[in-house]
Protein backbone atom coordinates (compact mmCIF):
# COMPACT_ATOMS: atom_id res chain seq x y z
CA UNK A 1 0.00 0.00 0.00
CA UNK A 2 0.85 3.37 -0.79
CA UNK A 3 1.13 6.31 1.59
CA UNK A 4 -2.44 7.46 0.90
CA UNK A 5 -3.45 4.37 2.40
CA UNK A 6 -2.40 6.40 5.62
CA UNK A 7 -4.59 9.23 5.18
CA UNK A 8 -7.90 7.26 3.75
CA UNK A 9 -7.36 5.55 7.01
CA UNK A 10 -7.12 8.02 8.91
CA UNK A 11 -10.41 9.90 6.87
CA UNK A 12 -12.51 6.86 8.16
CA UNK A 13 -10.83 4.18 10.13
CA UNK A 14 -14.16 2.08 10.86
CA UNK A 15 -14.88 2.17 7.38
CA UNK A 16 -11.98 1.89 5.57
CA UNK A 17 -10.68 -1.36 6.91
CA UNK A 18 -12.88 -3.42 6.38
CA UNK A 19 -10.33 -6.69 7.45
CA UNK A 20 -7.13 -6.95 10.16
CA UNK A 21 -4.91 -7.70 6.48
CA UNK A 22 -6.28 -3.99 5.38
CA UNK A 23 -5.29 -2.74 8.71
CA UNK A 24 -2.12 -4.21 8.98
CA UNK A 25 -0.70 -3.18 5.61
CA UNK A 26 -2.00 0.21 6.57
CA UNK A 27 0.18 -0.01 9.65
CA UNK A 28 3.18 -1.26 7.62
CA UNK A 29 2.86 1.47 5.08
CA UNK A 30 3.07 4.08 7.58
CA UNK A 31 6.25 2.16 8.98
CA UNK A 32 8.46 2.09 6.48
CA UNK A 33 6.99 5.40 4.84
CA UNK A 34 8.08 7.36 8.73
CA UNK A 35 10.55 9.65 7.21
CA UNK A 36 8.13 10.83 5.09
CA UNK A 37 4.96 11.86 7.26
CA UNK A 38 4.59 14.62 10.15
CA UNK A 39 4.78 12.85 13.75
CA UNK A 40 1.36 14.10 14.68
CA UNK A 41 -0.07 11.92 12.19
CA UNK A 42 1.75 9.14 13.24
CA UNK A 43 0.21 9.78 16.67
CA UNK A 44 -3.07 10.12 15.11
CA UNK A 45 -2.80 6.67 13.70
CA UNK A 46 -2.23 4.66 16.46
CA UNK A 47 -4.50 6.75 18.37
CA UNK A 48 -7.07 5.70 15.34
CA UNK A 49 -6.33 2.22 15.74
CA UNK A 50 -7.70 0.68 18.75
CA UNK A 51 -11.25 1.64 17.09
CA UNK A 52 -11.15 0.48 13.91
CA UNK A 53 -9.73 -2.50 15.72
CA UNK A 54 -12.57 -2.98 18.03
CA UNK A 55 -14.86 -2.64 14.93
CA UNK A 56 -12.73 -5.73 13.43
CA UNK A 57 -13.04 -7.75 16.73
CA UNK A 58 -17.19 -7.19 16.59
CA UNK A 59 -17.37 -8.68 13.09
CA UNK A 60 -14.87 -11.29 12.62
CA UNK A 61 -13.97 -14.58 14.97
CA UNK A 62 -9.91 -13.28 15.49
CA UNK A 63 -6.98 -11.80 14.02
CA UNK A 64 -4.59 -14.41 12.11
CA UNK A 65 -0.90 -14.87 13.35
CA UNK A 66 0.69 -13.62 10.25
CA UNK A 67 -1.69 -10.39 10.68
CA UNK A 68 -0.40 -10.01 13.81
CA UNK A 69 3.19 -10.32 13.30
CA UNK A 70 2.56 -7.60 10.90
CA UNK A 71 0.80 -5.51 13.26
CA UNK A 72 3.37 -6.23 15.95
CA UNK A 73 6.33 -5.23 13.76
CA UNK A 74 4.98 -1.90 11.88
CA UNK A 75 3.18 -0.86 15.17
CA UNK A 76 5.81 -0.89 17.65
CA UNK A 77 8.56 0.26 15.17
CA UNK A 78 6.17 3.66 14.95
CA UNK A 79 6.11 4.27 18.81
CA UNK A 80 9.36 3.30 19.46
CA UNK A 81 10.38 6.12 17.12
CA UNK A 82 8.16 9.14 17.84
CA UNK A 83 6.35 7.91 21.26
CA UNK A 84 9.60 7.54 23.49
CA UNK A 85 9.15 10.29 25.95
CA UNK A 86 5.16 9.25 26.23
CA UNK A 87 4.47 5.67 25.30
CA UNK A 88 0.59 5.11 24.17
CA UNK A 89 0.34 3.21 27.34
CA UNK A 90 -3.51 2.76 27.52
CA UNK A 91 -3.96 2.57 23.29
CA UNK A 92 -1.16 -0.39 23.54
CA UNK A 93 -3.10 -1.71 26.30
CA UNK A 94 -6.51 -1.72 24.84
CA UNK A 95 -4.47 -3.39 21.49
CA UNK A 96 -3.62 -6.76 23.35
CA UNK A 97 -7.03 -6.25 25.03
CA UNK A 98 -9.22 -6.76 21.90
CA UNK A 99 -7.03 -9.14 20.19
CA UNK A 100 -5.82 -11.17 23.28
CA UNK A 101 -2.06 -11.17 22.19
CA UNK A 102 0.77 -9.65 23.75
CA UNK A 103 3.37 -7.19 21.32
CA UNK A 104 6.23 -8.91 21.51
CA UNK A 105 8.46 -6.53 18.92
CA UNK A 106 7.57 -3.72 21.92
CA UNK A 107 10.27 -2.27 23.54
CA UNK A 108 9.79 -3.71 27.09
CA UNK A 109 10.02 -0.09 28.92
CA UNK A 110 6.47 0.95 26.68
CA UNK A 111 4.80 -2.20 28.29
CA UNK A 112 1.67 -1.29 29.85
CA UNK A 113 1.15 -2.72 33.20
CA UNK A 114 -2.49 -2.08 35.03
CA UNK A 115 -2.60 -1.34 38.75
CA UNK A 116 -5.72 -2.98 40.21
CA UNK A 117 -6.94 -0.52 42.72
CA UNK A 118 -9.72 -1.01 45.25
CA UNK A 119 -13.23 -0.13 44.15
CA UNK A 120 -12.06 -1.58 40.53
CA UNK A 121 -10.00 1.76 40.40
CA UNK A 122 -7.40 1.24 37.45
CA UNK A 123 -4.47 2.78 36.37
CA UNK A 124 -1.89 1.78 33.28
CA UNK A 125 1.61 2.31 33.91
CA UNK A 126 4.55 1.71 31.62
CA UNK A 127 6.77 -0.88 33.06
CA UNK A 128 9.94 2.02 33.52
CA UNK A 129 7.87 3.25 36.02
CA UNK A 130 7.85 0.33 38.05
CA UNK A 131 11.66 0.02 38.49
CA UNK A 132 11.86 -0.88 41.94
CA UNK A 133 13.15 -4.52 43.01
CA UNK A 134 9.96 -5.19 44.21
CA UNK A 135 7.68 -3.99 41.36
CA UNK A 136 10.31 -6.02 39.26
CA UNK A 137 9.97 -9.17 41.01
CA UNK A 138 6.35 -9.17 40.79
CA UNK A 139 6.31 -8.58 37.05
CA UNK A 140 8.41 -11.52 36.88
CA UNK A 141 5.48 -13.59 38.66
CA UNK A 142 7.37 -14.33 42.10
CA UNK A 143 4.11 -13.08 43.50
CA UNK A 144 0.51 -13.63 43.67
CA UNK A 145 -0.22 -10.07 43.62
CA UNK A 146 0.78 -9.85 39.90
CA UNK A 147 -0.30 -12.12 36.81
CA UNK A 148 -0.32 -10.90 32.96
CA UNK A 149 0.93 -7.57 33.33
CA UNK A 150 -1.36 -6.73 35.81
CA UNK A 151 -1.15 -5.86 39.84
CA UNK A 152 -3.31 -6.25 42.13
CA UNK A 153 -3.69 -3.34 45.49
CA UNK A 154 -6.90 -3.84 45.79
CA UNK A 155 -5.92 -4.17 50.00
CA UNK A 156 -4.71 -0.09 49.46
CA UNK A 157 -7.62 2.70 51.02
CA UNK A 158 -8.19 4.20 47.89
CA UNK A 159 -6.54 7.35 48.79
CA UNK A 160 -3.06 5.71 49.32
CA UNK A 161 -3.59 4.20 46.14
CA UNK A 162 -4.28 7.49 44.36
CA UNK A 163 -1.05 8.63 45.85
CA UNK A 164 1.11 5.65 45.06
CA UNK A 165 -0.25 6.12 41.51
CA UNK A 166 0.21 9.62 41.21
CA UNK A 167 3.70 9.12 42.64
CA UNK A 168 4.47 6.60 40.05
CA UNK A 169 3.36 8.91 37.05
CA UNK A 170 5.20 12.06 38.79
CA UNK A 171 2.21 13.65 39.28
CA UNK A 172 1.91 15.88 42.60
CA UNK A 173 0.27 14.51 45.82
CA UNK A 174 -0.47 15.63 48.89
CA UNK A 175 0.14 13.50 52.26
CA UNK A 176 -2.06 13.86 55.58
CA UNK A 177 -1.66 12.26 58.94
CA UNK A 178 -4.69 9.78 58.07
CA UNK A 179 -2.88 7.92 55.42
CA UNK A 180 0.87 8.75 57.02
CA UNK A 181 1.20 5.07 58.63
CA UNK A 182 0.02 3.68 55.45
CA UNK A 183 2.04 5.35 53.36
CA UNK A 184 5.31 4.56 55.01
CA UNK A 185 4.36 0.32 54.89
CA UNK A 186 3.94 0.75 51.60
CA UNK A 187 6.91 2.34 50.43
CA UNK A 188 9.00 0.18 52.48
CA UNK A 189 7.22 -2.97 51.16
CA UNK A 190 7.47 -1.80 47.60
CA UNK A 191 10.77 -0.18 47.82
CA UNK A 192 10.34 3.16 47.32
CA UNK A 193 12.74 5.67 48.69
CA UNK A 194 11.39 8.76 47.14
CA UNK A 195 7.83 8.01 48.78
CA UNK A 196 9.45 6.86 51.67
CA UNK A 197 11.86 10.20 51.90
CA UNK A 198 8.12 12.38 51.62
CA UNK A 199 6.23 10.67 53.73
CA UNK A 200 9.45 11.32 56.39
CA UNK A 201 9.99 15.05 55.59
CA UNK A 202 5.92 15.36 56.69
CA UNK A 203 5.92 13.76 59.60
CA UNK A 204 9.27 15.38 60.52
CA UNK A 205 9.13 18.69 58.88
CA UNK A 206 5.24 19.66 57.79
CA UNK A 207 3.45 18.43 60.76
CA UNK A 208 5.53 19.88 63.46
CA UNK A 209 5.02 23.00 61.79
CA UNK A 210 1.65 23.17 61.06
CA UNK A 211 0.79 21.17 64.49
CA UNK A 212 -2.12 19.11 62.22
CA UNK A 213 -0.56 15.22 63.65
CA UNK A 214 -1.68 14.27 66.78
CA UNK A 215 1.05 13.30 69.37
CA UNK A 216 -0.53 9.76 69.70
CA UNK A 217 -0.42 9.48 65.33
CA UNK A 218 3.40 10.58 65.80
CA UNK A 219 4.42 7.49 68.00
CA UNK A 220 2.70 5.53 66.27
CA UNK A 221 4.21 6.09 63.27
CA UNK A 222 7.44 6.10 64.57
CA UNK A 223 6.83 2.82 65.92
CA UNK A 224 5.97 1.58 62.83
CA UNK A 225 9.22 2.82 61.59
CA UNK A 226 11.14 1.29 63.92
CA UNK A 227 9.38 -1.87 63.22
CA UNK A 228 9.95 -1.71 59.70
CA UNK A 229 13.68 -1.36 60.10
CA UNK A 230 13.81 -3.79 63.01
CA UNK A 231 14.39 -1.69 65.40
CA UNK A 232 11.93 -3.95 67.63
CA UNK A 233 13.82 -3.49 71.15
CA UNK A 234 15.06 -0.94 72.72
CA UNK A 235 18.81 -2.30 72.94
CA UNK A 236 18.41 -4.26 69.48
CA UNK A 237 21.45 -2.25 67.70
CA UNK A 238 22.98 -1.27 70.27
CA UNK A 239 24.46 -5.10 71.89
CA UNK A 240 24.65 -6.15 68.35
CA UNK A 241 26.61 -3.22 67.02
CA UNK A 242 28.69 -2.99 69.72
CA UNK A 243 29.87 -6.82 69.30
CA UNK A 244 30.30 -6.50 65.09
CA UNK A 245 32.22 -3.59 64.40
CA UNK A 246 35.79 -4.46 65.50
CA UNK A 247 38.65 -2.78 63.64
CA UNK A 248 38.97 -6.06 61.45
CA UNK A 249 35.25 -6.97 61.10
CA UNK A 250 33.50 -6.88 57.81
CA UNK A 251 30.15 -7.65 59.07
CA UNK A 252 27.34 -5.45 58.52
CA UNK A 253 24.12 -5.54 60.21
CA UNK A 254 21.47 -7.70 59.41
CA UNK A 255 18.97 -4.78 58.41
CA UNK A 256 21.89 -3.81 55.54
CA UNK A 257 19.94 -6.70 53.49
CA UNK A 258 16.79 -5.72 53.17
CA UNK A 259 15.67 -4.59 49.37
CA UNK A 260 14.22 -1.31 51.06
CA UNK A 261 17.36 -0.33 51.98
CA UNK A 262 19.21 -1.73 48.28
CA UNK A 263 16.90 0.34 46.63
CA UNK A 264 18.09 3.77 48.95
CA UNK A 265 21.79 2.66 48.08
CA UNK A 266 20.62 2.87 44.13
CA UNK A 267 18.45 5.77 44.56
CA UNK A 268 19.41 8.89 42.89
CA UNK A 269 22.17 11.15 45.09
CA UNK A 270 19.28 13.23 45.86
CA UNK A 271 17.05 11.26 47.50
CA UNK A 272 19.76 8.87 49.14
CA UNK A 273 21.01 12.55 50.89
CA UNK A 274 17.15 13.38 51.73
CA UNK A 275 16.83 10.07 53.40
CA UNK A 276 19.80 10.36 55.51
CA UNK A 277 19.65 13.45 56.26
CA UNK A 278 16.05 13.35 57.28
CA UNK A 279 16.42 9.78 59.39
CA UNK A 280 19.28 11.78 61.52
CA UNK A 281 16.83 14.60 61.72
CA UNK A 282 15.05 11.74 63.31
CA UNK A 283 17.43 10.28 65.58
CA UNK A 284 17.66 14.30 66.49
CA UNK A 285 14.42 14.37 67.71
CA UNK A 286 14.46 11.57 70.18
CA UNK A 287 17.74 12.21 70.81
CA UNK A 288 16.42 15.76 72.33
CA UNK A 289 12.55 15.39 72.89
CA UNK A 290 11.99 17.31 70.34
CA UNK A 291 8.20 16.70 69.10
CA UNK A 292 8.55 13.11 70.22
CA UNK A 293 8.75 11.65 73.60
CA UNK A 294 12.71 11.79 74.34
CA UNK A 295 14.25 7.94 73.97
CA UNK A 296 18.06 8.05 74.03
CA UNK A 297 18.23 4.18 73.19
CA UNK A 298 16.00 4.58 69.79
CA UNK A 299 18.13 7.80 68.71
CA UNK A 300 21.11 5.44 69.39
CA UNK A 301 19.34 2.91 67.27
CA UNK A 302 18.49 5.33 64.42
CA UNK A 303 22.44 6.62 64.24
CA UNK A 304 23.58 3.62 63.69
CA UNK A 305 21.63 2.50 61.49
CA UNK A 306 22.04 4.92 58.66
CA UNK A 307 25.74 4.91 59.03
CA UNK A 308 25.83 0.72 58.90
CA UNK A 309 23.99 1.73 55.31
CA UNK A 310 27.27 3.13 54.69
CA UNK A 311 26.31 6.80 54.26
CA UNK A 312 29.72 8.52 54.98
CA UNK A 313 28.46 11.83 56.87
CA UNK A 314 26.12 9.38 59.14
CA UNK A 315 29.62 7.49 59.64
CA UNK A 316 31.51 10.63 60.48
CA UNK A 317 28.24 11.62 62.73
CA UNK A 318 28.07 8.73 64.78
CA UNK A 319 31.85 8.82 65.14
CA UNK A 320 31.43 11.85 66.39
CA UNK A 321 29.50 11.66 69.07
CA UNK A 322 31.08 8.09 69.93
CA UNK A 323 34.49 10.64 70.94
CA UNK A 324 32.28 13.46 72.30
CA UNK A 325 29.99 11.16 74.48
CA UNK A 326 26.42 12.58 73.03
CA UNK A 327 23.54 10.31 73.28
CA UNK A 328 26.42 7.26 73.10
CA UNK A 329 28.87 6.22 76.08
CA UNK A 330 32.31 8.15 74.95
CA UNK A 331 33.77 5.24 73.25
CA UNK A 332 37.13 6.21 71.57
CA UNK A 333 37.96 3.34 69.86
CA UNK A 334 33.87 3.21 68.57
CA UNK A 335 34.85 6.59 67.23
CA UNK A 336 38.03 5.62 65.32
CA UNK A 337 36.25 3.01 63.58
CA UNK A 338 33.65 4.99 62.44
CA UNK A 339 35.76 8.21 61.35
CA UNK A 340 37.99 5.52 58.97
CA UNK A 341 34.83 4.23 57.47
CA UNK A 342 33.74 7.73 56.67
CA UNK A 343 37.42 8.65 55.19
CA UNK A 344 37.72 5.50 53.05
CA UNK A 345 34.93 7.06 51.46
CA UNK A 346 36.64 10.72 50.71
CA UNK A 347 34.45 12.38 53.83
CA UNK A 348 37.13 15.33 54.43
CA UNK A 349 36.43 16.23 58.10
CA UNK A 350 36.79 12.22 58.74
CA UNK A 351 39.89 12.26 57.09
CA UNK A 352 40.82 15.37 59.11
CA UNK A 353 39.93 13.54 61.96
CA UNK A 354 42.19 10.75 60.81
CA UNK A 355 45.35 13.12 60.35
CA UNK A 356 44.67 14.02 63.75
CA UNK A 357 44.55 10.84 65.59
CA UNK A 358 47.93 9.39 64.01
CA UNK A 359 49.85 13.26 64.45
CA UNK A 360 49.27 13.27 68.06
CA UNK A 361 48.33 9.22 69.00
CA UNK A 362 44.57 9.90 69.83
CA UNK A 363 41.43 7.37 69.96
CA UNK A 364 44.22 4.50 71.18
CA UNK A 365 46.55 4.64 68.16
CA UNK A 366 49.86 5.04 67.81
CA UNK A 367 51.39 7.89 66.26
CA UNK A 368 52.24 8.20 62.78
CA UNK A 369 53.78 11.17 61.11
CA UNK A 370 53.10 9.38 57.28
CA UNK A 371 50.00 8.57 57.78
CA UNK A 372 49.04 12.12 59.30
CA UNK A 373 50.79 13.83 56.80
CA UNK A 374 48.42 11.65 54.17
CA UNK A 375 45.01 12.38 55.57
CA UNK A 376 45.59 16.07 56.30
CA UNK A 377 46.55 15.83 52.68
CA UNK A 378 43.71 14.09 51.70
CA UNK A 379 41.41 16.05 53.32
CA UNK A 380 43.24 19.20 52.18
CA UNK A 381 42.55 18.42 48.61
CA UNK A 382 39.14 17.66 49.22
CA UNK A 383 38.90 21.25 50.28
CA UNK A 384 38.65 21.04 54.29
CA UNK A 385 39.95 24.31 55.88
CA UNK A 386 41.08 22.61 59.41
CA UNK A 387 43.15 20.45 57.22
CA UNK A 388 44.46 22.94 54.87
CA UNK A 389 45.74 25.16 57.76
CA UNK A 390 47.04 22.04 59.22
CA UNK A 391 49.18 21.43 56.47
CA UNK A 392 50.41 24.97 56.33
CA UNK A 393 51.62 24.58 59.79
CA UNK A 394 53.62 21.92 58.95
CA UNK A 395 55.15 23.00 56.04
CA UNK A 396 56.10 26.25 58.07
CA UNK A 397 57.58 24.93 60.96
CA UNK A 398 58.33 20.97 59.84
CA UNK A 399 56.24 18.79 61.57
CA UNK A 400 55.40 15.62 60.55
CA UNK A 401 59.27 14.72 59.40
CA UNK A 402 58.74 17.03 56.24
CA UNK A 403 61.24 20.06 55.42
CA UNK A 404 60.44 23.47 56.04
CA UNK A 405 58.51 25.06 52.56
CA UNK A 406 57.31 28.78 53.30
CA UNK A 407 55.80 28.43 49.64
CA UNK A 408 53.39 25.15 50.50
CA UNK A 409 52.76 27.14 53.74
CA UNK A 410 51.65 29.72 51.98
CA UNK A 411 49.31 28.04 49.45
CA UNK A 412 47.96 25.94 51.91
CA UNK A 413 46.39 28.67 54.32
CA UNK A 414 45.80 31.19 51.47
CA UNK A 415 42.98 28.58 50.26
CA UNK A 416 41.36 27.72 53.98
CA UNK A 417 41.74 31.58 54.19
CA UNK A 418 39.92 32.34 51.05
CA UNK A 419 37.24 29.96 52.15
CA UNK A 420 36.51 32.44 55.11
CA UNK A 421 38.76 30.45 58.05
CA UNK A 422 39.80 32.76 60.68
CA UNK A 423 42.19 30.60 61.58
CA UNK A 424 44.24 30.08 58.06
CA UNK A 425 43.53 33.99 57.97
CA UNK A 426 45.27 34.80 61.14
CA UNK A 427 48.22 32.58 59.93
CA UNK A 428 48.01 33.82 56.19
CA UNK A 429 47.94 37.65 57.40
CA UNK A 430 51.59 36.40 59.56
CA UNK A 431 53.04 35.43 56.15
CA UNK A 432 52.46 38.98 54.90
CA UNK A 433 53.67 40.76 57.89
CA UNK A 434 56.96 38.32 58.25
CA UNK A 435 57.62 37.84 54.26
CA UNK A 436 56.89 33.97 54.48
CA UNK A 437 56.75 32.46 51.15
CA UNK A 438 55.94 35.75 49.96
CA UNK A 439 56.77 39.71 49.53
CA UNK A 440 56.26 41.53 53.12
CA UNK A 441 52.87 43.80 52.98
CA UNK A 442 51.91 45.30 56.21
CA UNK A 443 48.61 46.50 55.14
CA UNK A 444 47.28 43.18 53.29
CA UNK A 445 48.82 41.54 56.64
CA UNK A 446 46.45 44.15 58.18
CA UNK A 447 43.29 43.19 55.99
CA UNK A 448 43.70 39.51 56.62
CA UNK A 449 44.30 40.09 60.83
CA UNK A 450 41.16 42.25 60.82
CA UNK A 451 39.16 39.27 58.53
CA UNK A 452 40.54 36.76 60.99
CA UNK A 453 39.62 39.07 64.12
CA UNK A 454 36.01 39.75 62.73
CA UNK A 455 35.85 35.67 62.03
CA UNK A 456 36.54 35.11 65.95
CA UNK A 457 39.96 34.44 65.92
CA UNK A 458 41.32 35.17 69.22
CA UNK A 459 45.24 35.47 68.28
CA UNK A 460 44.14 37.92 65.72
CA UNK A 461 42.17 39.85 68.05
CA UNK A 462 44.80 40.66 70.16
CA UNK A 463 47.33 41.39 67.30
CA UNK A 464 45.21 44.09 66.15
CA UNK A 465 44.77 45.12 69.47
CA UNK A 466 48.30 45.49 69.92
CA UNK A 467 49.12 47.23 66.96
CA UNK A 468 46.47 49.89 67.36
CA UNK A 469 47.67 50.31 71.21
CA UNK A 470 51.77 50.43 70.73
CA UNK A 471 52.10 51.07 66.73
CA UNK A 472 53.09 54.65 65.92
CA UNK A 473 51.76 54.52 62.79
CA UNK A 474 47.85 53.46 63.10
CA UNK A 475 47.61 53.94 66.87
CA UNK A 476 44.21 54.24 67.67
CA UNK A 477 43.26 53.30 71.66
CA UNK A 478 39.52 52.60 71.02
CA UNK A 479 40.32 50.13 68.51
CA UNK A 480 43.00 48.98 71.01
CA UNK A 481 40.37 48.26 73.60
CA UNK A 482 37.41 47.03 71.26
CA UNK A 483 39.84 44.20 70.25
CA UNK A 484 41.07 43.47 73.72
CA UNK A 485 36.56 43.38 74.72
CA UNK A 486 36.30 41.21 71.62
CA UNK A 487 38.97 38.31 72.83
CA UNK A 488 38.10 39.08 76.87
CA UNK A 489 34.35 38.18 75.79
CA UNK A 490 35.62 34.61 74.64
CA UNK A 491 37.20 34.13 78.03
CA UNK A 492 40.61 34.82 77.28
CA UNK A 493 42.85 35.46 80.34
CA UNK A 494 45.46 37.39 78.57
CA UNK A 495 43.16 39.91 77.37
CA UNK A 496 41.32 40.49 80.64
CA UNK A 497 44.64 40.50 82.31
CA UNK A 498 45.61 43.38 79.96
CA UNK A 499 42.41 45.04 79.95
CA UNK A 500 42.63 45.02 84.08
CA UNK A 501 46.45 46.70 83.79
CA UNK A 502 44.70 48.96 81.25
CA UNK A 503 41.89 50.27 83.52
CA UNK A 504 44.65 50.52 86.75
CA UNK A 505 46.81 52.91 85.07
CA UNK A 506 44.62 55.35 83.20
CA UNK A 507 46.33 53.70 80.00
CA UNK A 508 43.83 54.34 76.66
CA UNK A 509 40.84 54.42 79.05
CA UNK A 510 40.29 56.38 81.49
CA UNK A 511 41.34 55.14 85.40
CA UNK A 512 38.62 53.01 86.78
CA UNK A 513 40.57 50.70 89.87
CA UNK A 514 36.59 49.18 90.11
CA UNK A 515 36.70 47.87 86.27
CA UNK A 516 40.12 46.77 87.20
CA UNK A 517 39.31 44.82 90.27
CA UNK A 518 36.50 43.16 88.62
CA UNK A 519 38.36 42.06 85.53
CA UNK A 520 41.65 40.53 87.72
CA UNK A 521 38.87 38.61 89.40
CA UNK A 522 37.54 37.04 85.38
CA UNK A 523 41.26 36.60 84.47
CA UNK A 524 41.15 34.78 87.62
CA UNK A 525 38.57 32.22 87.04
CA UNK A 526 37.04 33.22 83.72
CA UNK A 527 34.65 30.36 83.62
CA UNK A 528 32.79 31.16 86.60
CA UNK A 529 31.64 35.20 85.34
CA UNK A 530 29.11 35.87 82.52
CA UNK A 531 31.31 39.02 80.55
CA UNK A 532 28.48 40.72 78.94
CA UNK A 533 26.09 40.36 82.68
CA UNK A 534 28.77 41.73 84.91
CA UNK A 535 30.80 44.23 82.49
CA UNK A 536 28.45 47.12 80.88
CA UNK A 537 30.49 48.35 77.85
CA UNK A 538 28.66 51.82 77.82
CA UNK A 539 30.85 52.83 81.27
CA UNK A 540 33.58 53.08 78.74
Amino acid sequence: MSINSVYSFLFSPTTYCKTFSRLASVIESAEKNQNCIRENVIVALTSAIPSAMEGLCSKLKAISTADWKKIDHSFSALVSSVQCKRPPLKIISKIESLCKKKLLCLDPKFSPIALIGPENKTAILSASSLSSEMFQNMLKGDFAEAENHEIFLDKLSPVCFDILVAFLKGNPFTICEENLIEIFSLAHLYCLPELFVEALSFLLIDAPQQKKTADANLRATCQLIFSLFGIEQDDSYASVIQSQLKPTSKTWFCQAADPFFSQVKSAQRKTQERFFSLMNMLGIYLEDGWFFKKNTLKAQSIFTLTATLGNAKAQYSLGYRYEEGICFERAYQQAFIWYAKAAKQGFPAAQGKLGHAYKFGLFQVKQDPVKALKWFTQAAKNGHCPSQDELGQTYEYGLLKVKKNYLLAFHWYRKAALSHYPKAQFHLADCYEKGLGIEKNHQTALNWYKKAAIGGDIAAQLQLASFYESSSYIADHTQAINWYLMAAKQANVFALQKLSFLYANGICVDQDLKIARFLAQLAANPSNFSFDQHFNRDRL
